[in-house]
């Protein structure tokens, strides 16, 4: 790779200067899936792709369960289920 190659990865407080919102907002968003971006580990970072692609196309609605397989605490209440049926 050359550095002509190299593309810029922001993390949330510059993509949020770039996008002249505030970061809590960005960080909704993120949260909820809303907008396109990468997650690294725990880190959150967005390429210039997925900021023109937000600039561009706006935040996309909610959906159910965005970014997750399964509500949030179906294991907690299975579990928690199977602990009382135990305990009977």
């Amino acid at each position: 790779m050359t550095p002509d190659e190299f593309t810029p990865w922001l993390d949330i407080p510059a993509a949020a200067r770039v996008l002249r919102i505030p970061e809590t907002t960005l960080r909704g968003y993120v949260t909820a899936g809303r907008v396109q971006h990468t997650r690294l580990g725990r880190h959150v970072r967005f390429t210039p792709a997925d900021l023109a692609a937000i600039a561009q196309d706006g935040v996309q609605p909610v959906t159910p369960n965005a970014g997750r397989s399964k509500p949030r605490h179906a294991d907690s209440a299975v579990s928690f289920r199977q602990r009382a049926l135990r305990a009977a």
